[in-house]
């Protein structure tokens, strides 16, 4: 019969419907769905001071030294505090930023900070260290009052190792001797030595006037540095090449009072 055809179409539409319908409200969404994938974030908390920080927990760098997750203390008469700026495609940049931050660390914990402002007098970086991307920085600076902060403990009894072949002196950043004010500077290495040379000892010197007077502005979240302008007396300077880069060492005389 002519309309037999006709009803074997109904009824296969009736059987397809179903699996044509939208899932009821409520009801589970079997559809698969996009997978976003959220990179693992590494948290390495600070510890406080007398607690082990060797090696970083949660990184992959087993000579940290001990100073690197400290909170600010004290020592001997000497108050310290540490901070740490990315490396990325400049280590000497971060040299300087890692160095900043700490400084600024220091004043804050010292309560040196007027309106986003501090002055530094004989701030020290003595130790730097790279690990994973980052640039650790140690500063410290001899403070009638660090008696106010709590005890270093055992958090500077370990030290930063500066790359193979390169002189102990590499791993710091500017500190105090005897006899004068050292700065210390790296800059990759280039085709011309000459260039490389001036480059590395102006940079030095800069890091050993800061040492006398550095004033830190925070504006924004971004720290800038100043320092002074009067004539530098050269005491003595070194330049080496290591670890693929140019190091300086530059001593001043300490201004008198």
């Amino acid at each position: 019969m002519p309309w037999r055809p006709i009803g074997r179409a109904l009824l296969l539409v009736a059987l397809l419907v179903p699996a044509c319908r939208e899932p009821e409200l409520g009801a589970p969404d079997a559809r698969p769905k996009a997978v976003v994938m959220v990179p693992e974030v590494k948290v390495v908390p600070a510890i406080e001071a007398g607690e082990a920080a060797s090696p970083l927990p949660g990184t992959d760098c087993p000579l940290a030294p001990s100073w690197t997750r400290l909170k600010p203390c004290s020592d001997k008469g000497w108050s310290y505090a540490q901070g740490e700026a990315p490396v990325g495609i400049n280590p000497s940049l971060a040299r300087s930023r890692a160095g900043l931050q700490a400084r600024w660390a220091l004043a804050e914990a010292l309560g040196l900070i007027r309106e986003h402002r501090a002055q530094l007098s004989g701030a020290e970086v003595p130790e730097l260290y790279a690990c994973e991307g980052t640039m650790y920085a140690l500063a410290r600076m001899k403070t009638s009052d660090s008696g106010a902060l709590p005890s270093c403990g055992t958090t500077l009894d370990s030290h930063a190792v500066p790359a193979e072949g390169c002189p102990v002196w590499t791993r710091g950043l500017a500190w105090t001797e005897t006899d004068g004010l050292v700065g210390i500077a790296q800059v990759d290495a280039i085709k011309s030595p000459s260039l490389a040379r001036s480059s590395v000892l102006g940079r030095a010197r800069h890091a050993a006037s800061q040492l006398i007077v550095m004033k830190l502005d925070e504006r924004d979240g971004k720290l800038s540095s100043f320092t002074s302008s009067r004539p530098l007396v050269t005491l003595n300077e070194a330049v080496v090449q290591c670890d693929g880069a140019f190091w300086g060492r530059v001593k001043i005389a300490a201004p008198k009072p």
